[in-house]
């Protein structure tokens, strides 16, 4: 590296690092949901950088927190036309497409963040989602596995887990780690996923009570 380029590095480095400051700081606002004085922030932090791969993304999520699909699918596939190495943005707009049924492009989408990066929980974790809902038993259970090996006490790697082995028939073993799940992290949507386990063994009664209850709150 000559003069030149060192200089062109170093002046680079000092616009990024206080920009990703920024950024993380943005995220903060972000997780708050306020979304209104994020979104400002974010677009401020474009107009420097135009194509963050990350400030896009980010934008992309905020964009889907609020419903604004269309607006969202658009960050995220400017993103990856900014960056199109990384996985997390084509996990993103595999997840839309997933929401929205559009099982071949979320299959797509999803294959190709599984692809530049394996071990990316989120993408392992919609995988089996998108294998569920098309009933492919051993598929699911496949990504499932993985992400468990790699992530065995993270809360959706272990509904996903369950649910993927609902859909192969071995009921006992899901209905233990959601029973286990909800006493550590009662969620609606984990219970939910127990009552449907109950209701698949044939334990009716147990099925509606949580039913029962959740509508109750």
């Amino acid at each position: 590296m000559n003069r030149h380029q060192r200089r062109k590095q170093q002046k680079e480095q000092k616009v990024v690092q206080p920009f990703h400051q920024e950024l993380l700081e943005i995220i903060k606002v972000h997780s708050s949901k306020n979304f209104e004085l994020a979104e400002k922030e974010y677009i401020k932090l474009l107009n420097k950088i135009p194509n963050d791969y990350e400030t896009l993304r980010h934008l992309g999520i905020l964009y889907f927190d609020t419903q604004r699909m269309e607006q969202a699918y658009n960050c995220f596939q400017k993103a990856i036309k900014a960056n199109p190495k990384r996985c997390e943005a084509y996990n993103n707009l595999g997840f839309i497409n997933l929401k929205n049924g559009n099982h071949n492009l979320a299959e797509k989408c999803l294959t190709k963040s599984y692809e530049i990066e394996p071990k990316y929980i989120p993408t392992l974790n919609n995988l089996v989602g998108l294998y569920v809902n098309l009933q492919a038993p051993e598929t699911a259970l496949k990504f499932a596995k993985k992400v468990i090996l790699l992530q065995p006490n993270n809360p959706i790697s272990n509904s996903q887990h369950a649910k993927a082995l609902i859909l192969n028939g071995r009921l006992k073993e899901a209905i233990i780690i959601l029973e286990d799940l909800c006493k550590a992290h009662p969620s609606p949507p984990f219970y939910m996923d127990l009552s449907t386990a109950y209701r698949e063994n044939g334990e009716i009664e147990k099925s509606n009570l949580i039913i029962k209850n959740e509508f109750k709150k």
